[in-house]
């Protein structure tokens, strides 16, 4: 008998495209016995989509926030394309009396070198500005990992071009070419870009462990919406243990 798994880590394979790496613990009982520290680490390869990309990006400002690669003074458009060289590779967390969080991630140096950056375990009693935010952020993510991990929210043919225009990855072309795009050239476009990926499987419930990914693989440079603040999320009715 198992009770409900409590998730402590989540890395992305190939940003996202390849899936998640969802690791943590879960409490089994067998023969009577209470094992409460099992560990588990589960490999889904649906890519993810975009309403779960897009709460896991809003990760990417902390992360630099938080090893000092932007400050108080670092203008507009610096933090931009600071924030849209970085990529998020893995995050660590933990709610109730143990709260904190572990952001790892890469940051663009040169076009195609890299740096590692990663934050050290932040704690509440860090006294971090934006600890709540961050949490909250985490817990928007688990909510839509929850939808995810279920094939309740699943990601469309639109969603997986767009993730690799994203990434530079889109046939040349840009997201505002797609964007002036009429529905049926969309149509068109997308299912011959999935075409030529090799029939990329959109739909797979096979759920199976593979090893996390180091780090990413090198892409182009990003496109992201514009991003002029950072606000903390509103609290969820339903929060993770």
């Amino acid at each position: 008998m198992s009770k409900e798994k409590v998730i402590r880590k989540i890395s992305l394979s190939s940003l996202g495209l390849k899936g998640l790496v969802i690791e943590g613990t879960q409490e089994i009982i067998k023969d009577n016995k209470v094992y409460p520290n099992n560990t588990f680490k589960d490999g889904l390869k649906n890519p993810i989509h975009l309403d779960l990309e897009n709460h896991i990006q809003e990760l990417r400002y902390h992360v630099l926030d938080v090893c000092g690669l932007i400050t108080e003074s670092t203008n507009k458009n610096d933090r931009m394309a600071l924030m849209s060289n970085t990529d998020i590779v893995s995050f660590e967390f933990g709610f109730g009396e143990e709260q904190f969080f572990k952001i790892k991630a890469t940051n663009r140096v040169f076009d195609d070198k890299f740096q590692t950056i990663t934050t050290p375990k932040v704690e509440s009693t860090d006294n971090y500005e934006f600890f709540d935010t961050v949490m909250n952020i985490i817990k928007s993510i688990l909510e839509e990992v929850d939808q995810y991990t279920k094939g309740l929210k699943k990601i469309s043919d639109e969603e997986l071009v767009i993730n690799y225009i994203r990434r530079g990855k889109g046939g040349g072309i840009t997201m505002d070419e797609l964007n002036e795009m009429t529905t049926e050239e969309k149509m068109e476009y997308c299912t011959t870009f999935i075409e030529k990926q090799g029939g990329f499987v959109l739909i797979n419930d096979d759920v199976e462990v593979e090893e996390v990914e180091e780090e990413p693989e090198v892409k182009e440079q990003l496109t992201f919406e514009e991003i002029s603040e950072v606000k903390p999320l509103k609290e969820k009715v339903a929060l993770p243990r």
